[in-house]
């Protein structure tokens, strides 16, 4: 499943250090890992999670059949075996920890960990764009958009580091992986539903994100040149609700049809899928919640300058996971049919 979705695994010589990638199991990690394992310039990459989460993971397996190496962490505490986890890294990619209501403090305890191991010099950390547009004040679903708030705590704790030599901000767009969260409702009832018709965003392929991590920290020149910079990675074009669904019927050959829904209903059809972490769902439901109040329509040339190519765009997303989101055949017959009692 893993070499079809992501292609070979195929590494090149390695020149670095240690890299230390937190929250592997977590889809956002693991893209980090993944990105970084296949880019082979470190001699070594560490990935962080959990002890209760990692059983099970298929996430974790995949890395660590990869060649990770799989560290048993503990966010809760600022010092806990911190040395021991962190001897000899030279970068991190910190990964926010997934709690929904102690996001900040726990990232910040292997921030401030990572500040003290004398090897570290290089981080980059993966916020996300909500930060940047909450910081002033709620924009209308105040509960949702909390989660923003403590991705914006962390940026600033990362301003504050004293020991890291260089650190970049990058913050992540509306995920294309986060349109997973709808497969169920577009694959059982042939329907595509977001908090606005007329809101826009540009979706962005976490493939490219994890890319452009690992050209940042591969050349010590490109993270030097970036240093204390807030990178905004986004799509190239920004798309409506329906744009989305033209495409996406275009692409898997289906009749999927958008439907406005407010943020409860959409709280309510994405609280059924036991497949979507508390936390992503927290972050995509404040990304609903920015789409409704028009403020996701944010392009910027940040990704292509750093990969060095236009992103993917959500029509080869959509193709390269066709399986996930195209009907199942019998609701199509169904929409046939009654696309043909229409016309009668």
């Amino acid at each position: 499943m893993f070499s079809s979705m992501f292609g070979s695994t195929t590494t090149t010589s390695t020149t670095r250090g240690k890299v230390f990638v937190t929250e592997g199991d977590a889809w956002v990690g693991f893209y980090a890992a993944y990105s970084l394992i296949k880019q082979g310039q470190f001699t070594k990459v560490l990935v962080g999670v959990r002890k209760d989460r990692r059983r099970d993971s298929d996430l974790i397996q995949q890395l660590e059949s990869m060649g990770a190496e799989i560290v048993e962490y503990d966010p809760t505490s600022a010092t806990g075996n911190w040395a021991q986890h962190l001897a000899g890294v030279t970068s991190m990619v910190l990964v926010p920890i997934h709690d929904v209501n102690k996001m900040a403090e726990y990232s910040i305890n292997v921030l401030k960990a990572a500040d003290r191991e004398q090897a570290c010099k290089h981080l980059v950390l993966w916020s996300c764009l909500g930060a940047g547009l909450v910081q002033g004040g709620p924009a209308g679903g105040q509960k949702d958009e909390a989660i923003f708030r403590q991705f914006y705590e962390i940026e600033q704790a990362v301003r504050g580091c004293q020991q890291l030599d260089q650190w970049v901000t990058l913050r992540l767009g509306f995920l294309m992986q986060q349109f997973f969260a709808l497969s169920n409702v577009m694959q059982n009832r042939g329907l595509f539903p977001l908090t606005s018709k007329t809101g826009k965003l540009a979706p962005v392929n976490l493939k490219d994100i994890g890319h452009a991590t690992a050209t940042l920290l591969a050349d010590p020149n490109t993270i030097k040149k970036h240093h204390g910079q807030t990178l905004i990675l986004t799509g190239t074009h920004a798309v409506s609700g329906p744009q989305l669904v033209e495409i996406a019927n275009q692409t898997l050959d289906a009749q999927i049809q958008f439907q406005e829904v407010s943020v409860d209903q959409m709280r309510e059809i994405l609280g059924k899928n036991d497949k979507v972490d508390e936390a992503d769902l927290c972050i995509f439901m404040g990304y609903l919640c920015l789409l409704k109040a028009n403020k996701l329509d944010v392009v910027t040339k940040d990704l292509t300058n750093l990969i060095g190519r236009e992103p993917a765009d959500i029509k080869t997303f959509f193709k390269e996971n066709r399986d996930s989101f195209r009907p199942h055949r019998s609701h199509m017959d169904a929409r046939v049919l009654r696309e043909v009692a229409r016309s009668q």
